[in-house]
């Protein structure tokens, strides 16, 4: 029975969360819409600078051309332009202010350092954005000891610009491909592969103001097969303010993070439109390892494919604040806890809204795994076929007063004998609104310790074992305005909440075809039968409720003007 009640603060969030760009980026793809829309130059294209006196560098040295990249960096001026030859050159160079150095593509001249020094190939120190370094491929960074700082690029308190440029197969302790300090650089079109490091195999971004941008041509913007023997594989930002955006994050691997490690930082963090996939952790954190972050911005990324060998197979979250809004989360897999993110500690200022998990799989929380204090907002995500042992879309071990409103978790699976498929709750007091639970296997909702639990205005629908079974350890909670309909026992370890219905909800569609994920229909015996104290005021759709002053039970709320949008949109 309802035991107490209360209501929901606005999220304002999520307000937008169907009638922004969304629709349109995942109905036609992550890449097509950023190769059109970005529109970034390709490898070899010369960007536009003013010059003074334009210099040129050919391997011969003939012409009246320099023989080395260094010697005509050393008689340029500030406006100079130097143009490099096809060719490779074997020398470590030392970047001059105002002085930009252009090759003819990365497939065509390559600055080669000869693995020789634990030193980088490129060292770019003090010089201002006028300063621009393209169209080149550099290598033989570092000598294999993982010392140093930057293998490939190092730049200090310089804010350069890294147009159209390779950096593969050097070596450092610290950024393997390039290491940043200080500065404001920007790095456009830049691919970083084949490098290793302690920390940070592709980049390692410190105490620094980061720009990054790909466009999805060729290799452009690519971080890939990268390795650190510890924190980011692919990239490593710390106490930086990051904007990175459009690359791809491929194949890369550490003990922590193996695509993306954030690590604390009260600074801007923004991830967006990228395709982080394939990379993986020893330890948490496959696709995206982050903690202490106080300003994120995680929207519209492909995180799919990455694996932890324990937690956070698709992200892990410590102590962390901001959005993580729009993402799919696919195919990623954690040997122990959170198939696709894993959160503990985590602050209340973490919201995750209208992001789509699916078969994604651990050995607890397929979906989502809440843990020691843990209290995000979780809000119009769509949480489905997911798999674990235990709490196949979500599981809750010691968590704090998580909000979890508006979410479809559908045909998720526990694999052990009697496990709760949908939502599993120890220790937690959770407050589950609004949510539309539906066939998943075995339970719809489980709680056990879970004093101050709330489970109010959810559809919980054909599950083979319990709609919601309470253990007999959790003295408190609140019960009531649930529609429980086809499951195998309605209630088990305590009574019908007040206000419960037994009424089948009149999805448009239910099963295996996925494609309206069980929205009401406008016959729906749930529409405006949910008790508006505790409701939010939007729905996963981001329609308002209680315009009438009622409120529908489950995720969708039937729109002012009767029109159902499905949700295919977002099924990439």
């Amino acid at each position: 029975m309802i035991t107490q009640a209360g209501g929901l603060s606005s999220s304002k969030e999520v307000v937008r969360l169907r009638r922004l760009v969304l629709p349109f980026i995942l109905a036609f793809g992550f890449q097509l819409m950023l190769m059109g829309v970005l529109g970034q130059p390709v490898r070899g294209d010369a960007p536009q600078i003013p010059a003074s006196s334009v210099r040129c560098v050919n391997p011969g040295g003939t012409g009246g051309c320099y023989a080395s990249i260094q010697a005509a960096i050393n008689a340029a001026s500030y406006g100079d332009l130097i143009n490099v030859a096809a060719g490779v050159y074997h020398e470590r160079i030392s970047m001059k202010n105002g002085v930009s150095v252009h090759g003819q593509g990365w497939l065509s001249t390559t600055i080669h350092g000869d693995y020789s020094a634990a030193q980088p190939t490129v060292n770019i120190s003090g010089v201002s954005a006028s300063t621009v370094l393209s169209g080149v491929q550099i290598t033989g960074g570092g000598n294999g000891t993982l010392t140093g700082d930057g293998g490939g690029i190092a730049i200090q308190y310089a804010s350069p610009s890294i147009v159209n440029t390779s950096v593969y197969s050097c070596t450092a302790g610290w950024g393997g491909g390039v290491f940043v300090f200080g500065g404001a650089p920007s790095f456009n079109n830049v691919l970083v592969w084949n490098n290793r490091a302690r920390y940070g195999g592709g980049l390692y971004l410190d105490f620094a103001v980061v720009n990054m941008t790909g466009d999805f041509k060729d290799f452009n913007g690519t971080i890939w097969f990268n390795s650190a023997t510890y924190d980011g594989g692919g990239i490593l930002m710390q106490g930086v303010t990051a904007t990175l955006t459009g690359l791809r994050v491929w194949w890369n691997s550490a003990d922590d993070g193996g695509g993306v490690s954030i690590k604390g930082s009260s600074r801007r963090a923004a991830l967006t439109l990228n395709d982080i996939s394939g990379n993986s952790a020893k330890s948490e954190g496959g696709g995206l390892s982050i903690y202490d972050a106080g300003q994120l911005e995680i929207i519209g990324n492909l995180i799919r494919e990455n694996t932890a060998t324990y937690g956070g197979g698709g992200a892990v979250f410590g102590d962390a604040a901001g959005l993580f809004q729009w993402n799919i989360v696919n195919g990623n897999r954690a040997g122990s806890s959170g198939g696709g993110v894993l959160l503990f500690s985590a602050s209340p200022g973490l919201t995750l809204g209208g992001n789509w998990f699916e078969a994604n799989s651990a050995g607890q929380g397929g979906g989502l795994y809440l843990q020691t204090g843990a209290a995000p907002r979780v809000e119009a995500n769509t949480i489905v076929s997911n798999t674990a042992s235990l709490g196949g879309g979500f599981f809750l071990q010691q968590a704090g007063p998580a909000m979890i409103v508006n979410n479809i978790v559908a045909r998720n699976v526990a694999t052990a004998p009697l496990a709760t498929g949908g939502i599993q709750i120890h220790e937690s007091p959770a407050r589950i609104i609004n949510n539309t639970l539906a066939e998943n296997k075995n339970d719809g909702v489980w709680f056990t310790a879970a004093g101050g639990v709330v489970v109010v205005n959810n559809i919980i629908y054909g599950h083979p074992g319990d709609g919601i079974e309470r253990y007999n350890d959790t003295a408190s909670y609140t019960v009531g305005y649930n529609d429980l309909f086809g499951n195998g026992r309605a209630y088990v370890g305590l009574p019908p909440g007040a206000h419960d219905l037994a009424l089948n909800p009149q999805f448009v569609a239910v099963g295996p075809d996925l494609g309206a994920y069980y929205h009401i229909q406008a016959t729906s015996p749930v529409s405006a039968t949910g008790e508006v104290a505790w409701a939010p005021p939007l729905d996963i759709d981001g329609e308002v409720r209680n315009s009438d002053g009622k409120v529908s039970m489950g995720a969708d709320e039937l729109p002012v003007y009767p029109v159902y949008l499905p949700l295919i949109w977002r099924k990439f």
